[in-house]
C-alpha cells in the first residue's frame, strides 16, 4: 500500500481533542502605558510558548480532563505584563516552535520545501502577535489608536495539505486483494482442447487471470479530496481554537472594528476560522479620545492666579494714590 505520510504531527494533530482558548485583556493608561493579562488554556495550550521577558509574570499548570483517555490534560497559561510603552510587549500568543522543529526527518523537510517553505522553518512557520499604542497629545484633547495583529504563517496550509492525506488514507480500507471469480463466467461453457500428457482446462479454473480489487480513495477527485479537508478544517480545527480580547482605552470610544463595545472597552470574539491566506492575519482596532482635565484645569487655575494679581494690583494702587494726596494735605 502507498505510505502516506503526515507532516510533523505534533504541529498538526489538532482535532477537537485539543481544543484551546485565548484569553486577552489590555489596558491603556492616560500616559500610554499598558496592563496586559493572557490566559492560554486547554489540551492544546501546551503548543504555545509562555510570554517572556522583563515586565512579565508567569504562571503555568496542568489539570486532568474528564474524559476517559489515555493523555486527558489541561494545559494553563497565566501570565500579566506593565509595560510603559507597547514597544517593550513582545508577543504573547507564540507558537512553541523550537519544540515542533528539533528533529525533523528528511522526508518531514522535502514535504515542507515540496509546499513552498524554505529552512529556517521557524522563521517561516509560526504564529505569533504584535500590539502598538500610539497617543496623539493635544492642549485640551488626546487621541489613542490601538492595533493589535495575530499572525498564522504557513500554519494553515499545513494543517488543509495533512487533512487531504488523512481523508485519502482514510478512504483506502484494504491492499489490493484476488477478487472472486464472477459466477458469469464459470457458468459459459467452453471448448475442451486436447492436448497430448496434459488434463483439459476449463474457464472455472482458479488459475484464470482475475482483475484487482478496486481501492476507492485511488478514485476521488482532486477536488472533491479538498472539498473534504477544507470541511473538516473548518468544522473540527479551526473552530476548537477560540479568542476572546478585550481591550480599554482612556475616554471615549470614537471607532472600531470590534464586535462590540462596553464604555470605553472594545470586545472581540473570533475563532481561527477568521485566519485566511499564506500569511494569515486578524487585526483589531480601536480609536479613543480624552479630554486633557488636568492640562485645562491647570489652565483655569492659572488664569484665575493672574485675574487674581491683576486685581490686587488694581486695588493697590487707589491706596497709594489716596495716602500720597492725605499726606501733602497735611
Amino acid at each position: 500500500m502507498k505510505k502516506f505520510f503526515i507532516l510533523i504531527p505534533s504541529l498538526l494533530l489538532l482535532t477537537g481533542c485539543f481544543e484551546t482558548s485565548f484569553n486577552f485583556k489590555t489596558n491603556v493608561s492616560s500616559d500610554g502605558s499598558i496592563t496586559r493579562e493572557t490566559k492560554i488554556e486547554g489540551r492544546g495550550a501546551d503548543r504555545f510558548t509562555p510570554p517572556s521577558g522583563k515586565g512579565w509574570e508567569v504562571k503555568t499548570y496542568q489539570t486532568r480532563g474528564g474524559q476517559s483517555i489515555l493523555d486527558d490534560k489541561y494545559f494553563h497559561i497565566y501570565a500579566m505584563g506593565r509595560f510603559k510603552s507597547s514597544s517593550q510587549m513582545g508577543s504573547d500568543y507564540q507558537f512553541d516552535s523550537n519544540k515542533s522543529f528539533a528533529e525533523v526527518s528528511d522526508e518531514e523537510r522535502q514535504n515542507f520545501i515540496a509546499l513552498g517553505i524554505v529552512e529556517p522553518f521557524e522563521e517561516n512557520i509560526y504564529s505569533k502577535n504584535k500590539i502598538q499604542v500610539i497617543k496623539h497629545a493635544g492642549l485640551f484633547k488626546s487621541r489613542f489608536e490601538y492595533s493589535e495583529s495575530f499572525t498564522n504563517q504557513n500554519i494553515i496550509e499545513l494543517l488543509i495539505n495533512d487533512l487531504k492525506k488523512e481523508v485519502v488514507r482514510q478512504d483506502i480500507a484494504v491492499e489490493p486483494q484476488a477478487a472472486a471469480v464472477p459466477s458469469e463466467i464459470s457458468a459459459v461453457p467452453v471448448p475442451e482442447t486436447e492436448v497430448q500428457g496434459e488434463t483439459p482446462v476449463s474457464a472455472a479454473q482458479p488459475d484464470l487471470a482475475v482483475p484487482t480489487a478496486t481501492i476507492e480513495g485511488q478514485l476521488l477527485a482532486p477536488k472533491k479530496v479538498e472539498a473534504i479537508a477544507a470541511e473538516k478544517l473548518d468544522k473540527e480545527i479551526l473552530s476548537q481554537f477560540k479568542f476572546h480580547s478585550e481591550v480599554t482605552l482612556p475616554g471615549k470610544v470614537t471607532s472600531s472594528n470590534a464586535d462590540r463595545v462596553l464604555g470605553n472597552t472594545a470586545i472581540w470574539d473570533f475563532t481561527a476560522k477568521d485566519f485566511k491566506g499564506g500569511i494569515a492575519q486578524k487585526t483589531l482596532v480601536i480609536q479613543s479620545e480624552m479630554i486633557e482635565w488636568k492640562t485645562i484645569v491647570l489652565l483655569a487655575v492659572l488664569a484665575l492666579l493672574i485675574l487674581f494679581g491683576i486685581g490686587s494690583a488694581l486695588t493697590k494702587k487707589p491706596k497709594n494714590a489716596r495716602a500720597r494726596s492725605n499726606k501733602r494735605s497735611s
